[in-house]
C-alpha cells in the first residue's frame, strides 16, 4: 500500500504541478504499446479525471521511426488540450508543437508505477525547476570555481564565454510548450584557467559504472595534460585521446565544460534518470563539436563545489536552502514542508 501511495503523489506532481491539468480540458495520456505499465495508465488517468481533466488513454505503437500513432491517434494528439506522455521519444512531439498541436505536451520518462514512486518524481516539479533556474544563474563568466571529492578530485579555475558542449546543447533546446517531470542537469559550465586532477569514479556515461582502479585526468592550464591511475582505464583514455586528437587537432585537449544534476532530491541512478541528481557531475575534455563522442567524459560524485568562495554543493548535496530565491519559490507555491 505503502508504494501505491508514493506513485499516487508522483502521479498528481505530473498531473497537477508539471501539467497544471484544469478543470475541463482535455487531456491525451500516451503509452508505448510494447511494455507500457498498464497499472501506471491507470494511476494517471484516474488523477486526471480527479484533477477535472476530460481523459483519453492511447497506446501507440513503436517501431524504428519512433512512436508511430495511428491517423485517428494523431488527430486525438492533435486536438487534446494537454498531452502527457509515458515515453522518452520525443521526436513526434516536437513535430506536433511546430504544427500546431496541444498547448502543452509533457514527456514522463517515469513510466513504470515504480518510478512514479521516486522521490525525485514526487517532490513539487515548480520547486524543482526553482532550484535548476538558481543554480544556472550563479555560474557567470569570470567566477572563480573549485571542485573536490572524497576520491581526490581537486581541481579550480574560472567561469569561460564559451562551451562547445553548451553551444551544442542550445541546438537540442526543446520548445517551451514541451516540459519534462524528470529535473535537467544545469547547462554546461565553460572551463577556463583549470588546474588540478579529476578523478575518474564510473565509466559508461549515464549508466555509471563504478570503475574500482579509476584513471586520473591531470589538468594543467585548461588542457588535459596526461593520466595516471589504473593501467586499464588510462591505456583507453589515452587512445581515445589520440583518435579525438587526430580528428581535432589542439582542441581537443582543451577542458571544455562541466555539469551536474540540480534536483534536491533525485535518488543516484545507473540511468538517464539519474543525471538530474545531486549528487552526480561530469566534466567534458576536449572543446572540438560538443556531440557526444567528440569528447573525453569523466563522471564523479558525491563533489563539493564552490562559487566565488560559496558552497553550492557539500558532499553531493545542494547548499541553497537558504537561498531567498529558493525560499520565495516555495512561498509562491504555497509550501510549508519542502526542505
Amino acid at each position: 500500500m505503502a508504494a501505491l501511495a508514493e506513485a499516487r503523489e508522483g502521479a498528481v506532481n505530473l498531473v497537477e504541478h508539471c501539467a497544471e491539468v484544469k478543470p475541463g480540458e482535455r487531456v491525451v495520456l500516451v503509452h508505448e504499446r510494447d511494455g507500457g505499465d498498464e497499472a501506471l495508465a491507470a494511476l494517471l488517468a484516474q488523477t486526471v479525471e480527479e484533477q477535472g481533466g476530460r481523459c483519453e488513454v492511447l497506446w501507440v505503437e513503436r517501431t524504428e521511426r519512433g512512436l508511430s500513432p495511428t491517423d485517428e491517434q494523431m488527430e486525438a494528439l492533435r486536438s487534446a488540450d494537454r498531452v502527457i506522455a509515458s515515453s522518452r521519444d520525443s521526436t513526434l512531439f516536437r513535430e506536433l508543437i511546430q504544427n500546431g498541436g496541444p498547448s502543452l505536451l509533457v514527456s514522463n520518462w517515469f513510466d513504470t508505477r515504480e518510478l512514479m514512486g521516486t522521490q525525485h518524481a514526487r517532490y513539487h516539479w515548480g520547486m524543482a525547476r526553482a532550484f535548476f533556474a538558481r543554480i544556472e544563474e550563479l555560474f557567470t563568466v569570470g567566477s572563480l570555481w573549485s571542485i573536490s571529492t572524497p576520491t581526490g578530485t581537486r581541481l579550480a579555475g574560472r567561469v569561460g564565454d564559451y562551451s562547445a558542449r553548451a553551444s551544442y546543447r542550445e541546438d537540442e533546446r526543446q520548445p517551451a510548450q514541451i516540459r519534462q517531470l524528470h529535473s535537467p542537469i544545469y547547462t554546461p559550465v565553460a572551463s577556463l584557467e583549470a588546474e588540478g586532477e579529476i578523478v575518474a569514479q564510473f565509466t559508461g556515461g549515464f549508466k555509471r559504472v563504478p570503475c574500482d582502479d579509476p584513471a586520473v585526468f591531470v589538468i594543467e592550464n585548461n588542457r588535459m595534460a596526461g593520466f595516471k591511475g589504473g593501467e586499464r582505464w588510462v591505456e583507453q583514455y589515452e587512445k581515445q585521446l589520440s583518435a579525438t586528437a587526430e580528428r581535432f587537432g589542439e582542441s581537443a585537449y582543451t577542458v571544455d565544460s562541466w555539469h551536474g544534476g540540480t534536483h534536491p532530491r533525485a535518488e543516484f541512478m545507473q540511468d538517464l534518470l539519474g543525471n538530474g541528481c545531486a549528487s552526480v557531475m561530469h566534466f567534458h575534455l576536449g572543446r572540438t563539436t560538443g556531440k557526444s563522442g567528440d569528447y573525453l567524459s569523466a563522471e564523479i560524485s558525491n563533489h563539493t563545489l564552490e562559487v566565488d568562495g560559496r558552497r553550492i554543493y557539500e558532499d553531493g548535496k545542494l547548499m541553497i536552502w537558504d537561498d531567498p530565491k529558493i525560499e520565495a519559490a516555495a512561498e509562491q507555491y504555497g509550501l510549508s514542508d519542502w526542505r
